[in-house]
């Protein structure tokens, strides 16, 4: 098993910080496009850009559904600063029109101004190496178990590519 932490941007975001009670923070990230910066690998290091197939959460999606698994949301990959989780509710998960698409009832001053993009972690147990037109080998992941969703200012999809915000 691999842990891919992939990088997405919200966009243009509007998030930030702001005084009040919970927020609802909404985002997606396009599936079947291919990554503009390389994913990591589990030790840290740069490896090849990749694609998330359409599907490849949907056993994720489905046990989250049922409490058998909970994905969290999280301030940048750390889990000492957890925003909502599937399992208590305050995180839900979907995916439609080609996209993985999340919102969460949020603290909306947990959502610092400097956040610039979204983050997801896939533990990728089934992939295929690809070859672009352009010479290029990709990593196409088929199947994953989606661990959690991050807000971070490192993005990687490309802006246009992951739209996130508060409501």
């Amino acid at each position: 098993m691999l842990i891919d932490p992939l990088y997405l941007p919200m966009g243009d975001a509007r998030a930030s910080a702001v005084s009040g009670g919970p927020r609802s923070l909404v985002g997606r990230f396009a599936l079947d496009t291919l990554s503009e910066l390389p994913t990591s690998d589990i030790h840290g290091r740069a490896g090849l850009r990749s694609i998330i197939m359409a599907g490849c959460f949907a056993d994720s999606i489905a046990r989250a559904g049922r409490g058998e698994q909970s994905i969290r949301l999280l301030l940048a990959h750390d889990p000492r600063y957890p925003l909502a989780a599937t399992g208590d509710g305050t995180l839900s998960v979907w995916e439609a029109d080609g996209f993985l698409c999340w919102r969460a009832m949020v603290p909306a001053a947990a959502v610092p101004a400097s956040v610039r993009g979204c983050s997801l972690t896939p533990l990728t147990t089934e992939f295929a190496y690809h070859r672009m037109p352009t010479g290029e080998d990709v990593k196409v992941i088929t199947r994953a178990s989606l661990v959690e969703i991050s807000i971070t200012d490192n993005p990687a999809m490309g802006r246009a590519n992951a739209p996130a915000w508060l409501e």
